[in-house]
């Protein structure tokens, strides 16, 4: 099994981001070069108003309440010292940032067994 090429940053603010400054936060981060993905983490939104954000000239509904974000990078040490300075403009009630491997490269069994599931009512909805 290969190791992983892409590094993971992990932003951790010790609040919840509000729309705005998760908007902020990711159309600056999204401008920085060697930045491959961003993730956000956080709980699931249950109200039937969710708010919307636009990045990159492009909206998007927040489905969680963004309480930590996790930055796919090509390499951490190029990315590290413009994405602190982005974070303490950004984030001035603070936050912790770490590099780290924080997602999976292989699907689980517990993944497998999803996907069957999802199969087998297809193919029943398939025969009614």
């Amino acid at each position: 099994m290969l190791p992983s090429l892409r590094e993971e940053i992990e932003i951790f603010p010790y609040r919840i981001m509000g729309a705005k400054t998760v908007e902020n936060l990711l159309n600056e981060i999204s401008n920085l070069e060697g930045v491959e993905g961003v993730f956000i983490h956080g709980p699931s939104v249950k109200s039937d108003v969710k708010e919307k954000i636009v990045v990159k000239g492009e909206e998007a509904e927040l489905r969680v309440a963004p309480s930590r974000l996790i930055i796919r990078v090509k390499d951490a040490d190029l990315v590290m010292d413009k994405l602190k300075a982005i974070c303490d403009q950004i984030l001035t009630y603070g936050y912790s940032i770490r590099t780290g491997k924080f997602t999976r490269d292989q699907p689980t069994l517990h993944d497998y067994k999803v996907l069957y599931i999802m199969q087998l009512r297809e193919s029943r909805e398939d025969e009614e």
